[in-house]
């Protein structure tokens, strides 16, 4: 039998943790790699390793409080010393002693440099990925922020209490936190399983859909879809399509007074559709008014009934109109109130009285008169105007 593809197995006894990249400490203090153990390191109590880096490096505590820096090949230098240290963790040029009294102290271990104290009554300490944040777990349960970038400020992280732990994923860039009750949560206040983790359990299976931020749970022949807090904006958007850039978006107030007085500002804050079991769909418009009030308008069957009535300027303008139209107070009133004044333009009449039913031009002995004609069930109104101004309301 052909062994030479069999994989090398080595045997541990006396185990206390597994690191990243096969390091493994034991009872005694030493620590091991690939069957090996590696050479001038004696007394360990904790390792902290740094998996950012493409070469890999950790630190180590030694439990006189020796810090010790090692790179990918394992050659070890000691780079200082913190009395009555429990626990490490390093990034790429720096690591964090955690002290049985709960202080955390920086050690530099690139260069020399004096050791600064940067927190108390700390339970646990992570670096947030390769950056320069040291994130640290207080003993009540909240999470604060030290970036040694602004000479270790404190500012706590918020929507993180009851914490027991913190962990960051490389490969995912996210940060978790393990809440005193067992569940996950997110930075941004989700309590989630992380992939990574219900992937190591037999029979489990995680599918990502990067573009809707949901995950796909395959449990035998069962599947379980868990969302994350942006899954159903993602879909909402996806059903949208064009529509979606208009949420946001402002008009002004024609004709459509419902929702509000007349040129007053309304915003989409929302566009909704409805769907029956005959497979129609109908769109809404969700607007918010001036005053606040939530206020939904119909706009019809299809996608482009709703571009059609927000472009329609007899119902809504793209513009403010007071802006536009720089015109009197005194003005302005006479057209909300849907009266014509003598010395009004066209364009002020026509928002008073609306388009009219028909155009004319005529000649006479002041020049050219354009005559308005509004017909309708016992009604007959005309105006008269000559270089643009009302001369006439009959």
């Amino acid at each position: 039998m052909d062994n030479s593809q069999k994989p090398e197995v080595s045997q541990y006894n006396g185990v206390v943790k597994v690191y990243g990249h096969g390091l493994i400490l034991l009872q005694d203090g030493t620590l091991h790699q690939n069957g090996k153990q590696i050479k001038g390191l004696e007394s360990i109590i904790d390792v902290g390793p740094y998996p950012a880096d493409g070469n890999y490096s950790y630190g180590t505590l030694s439990a006189s409080g020796d810090v010790y820096y090692a790179d990918y090949r394992n050659i070890v230098r000691k780079v200082g010393s913190v009395e009555n240290g429990k626990a490490i963790a390093t990034n790429s040029a720096y690591a964090a002693v955690l002290k049985n009294d709960g202080s955390v102290v920086i050690v530099n271990m690139m260069y020399e440099e004096d050791q600064v104290e940067v927190a108390s009554d700390v339970q646990s300490m992570i670096w947030l990925g390769n950056t320069h944040k040291l994130l640290t777990v207080k003993n009540d349960g909240t999470v604060w922020s030290y970036d040694r970038t602004a000479k270790y400020k404190s500012e706590q992280l918020s929507g993180l209490t009851n914490v027991k732990r913190l962990e960051y994923s490389f490969e995912l860039g996210e940060l978790y936190a393990l809440l005193q009750d067992g569940k996950v949560q997110t930075i941004g206040g989700q309590t989630v399983f992380p992939a990574h983790l219900l992937s190591q359990t037999a029979g489990i299976k995680v599918r990502w859909d990067a573009e809707l931020k949901q995950a796909e749970v395959l449990v035998g022949k069962s599947a379980i879809l868990i969302e994350s807090k942006d899954t159903a904006a993602l879909i909402k958007k996806k059903e949208l399509g064009s529509l979606s850039r208009l949420i946001g978006k402002s008009y002004w107030i024609n004709e459509y007074t419902e929702l509000g007085q007349r040129f007053s500002k309304v915003t989409i804050t929302d566009i909704e559709i409805d769907k029956y079991d005959s497979g129609d769909k109908s769109y809404s418009v969700v607007f918010r008014n001036a005053k606040g009030k939530t206020i939904v308008a119909y706009a019809g069957g299809t996608a482009s009934r709703v571009t059609e009535m927000l472009s329609d300027s007899d119902q809504f303008f793209p513009y403010d109109p007071y802006q536009k139209y720089k015109w009197s107070q005194s003005t302005w009133k006479k057209i909300i109130a849907g009266e014509v004044a003598l010395g009004m333009t066209t364009k002020q009449a026509g928002l008073a009285w609306g388009d009219p039913t028909s155009i004319t031009q005529e000649m006479s002995s002041k020049g050219k008169i354009e005559v308005w004609v509004y017909a309708g069930p016992n009604l007959l109104r005309v105006l008269s105007f000559v270089g643009g101004k009302l001369i006439s309301i009959y």
